[in-house]
């Protein structure tokens, strides 16, 4: 079992105009932004979900608070609409006033 997991592989993040890579050296998963379904801050990361399949994009990843800011509010921008609403009470606090959702 424990060669079936290896929780010390580094994994690549990688942002591009279509989406999201998350690559290692075996394995990519390309998240595109339309098939992205949750954008969720965790108090130690930032989880990026498409349906079942999630990655936890750890702190230490990002250079900063600030750099967590701008992947944060980078990600929710390009969420469809259906995936907003589900993220949006959770990335509020994020969200700089033009980026705010509309109240309906």
């Amino acid at each position: 079992m424990k060669a079936r997991v290896d929780f010390d592989q580094v994994v690549r993040l990688i942002q591009d105009e279509r989406g999201l890579r998350f690559a290692t050296e075996d394995t990519e998963f390309y998240f595109k932004w339309r098939g992205i379904s949750q954008l969720l801050p965790v108090h130690d990361g930032v989880v990026v979900s498409h349906d079942a399949l999630f990655f936890l994009v750890p702190d230490t990843a990002f250079a900063g608070a600030g750099d967590r800011l701008a992947f944060i509010r980078e990600v929710y921008s390009r969420l469809n609409d259906k995936a907003r609403s589900i993220s949006e009470r959770h990335v509020r606090a994020a969200l700089g006033p033009g980026e705010q959702p509309s109240a309906a």
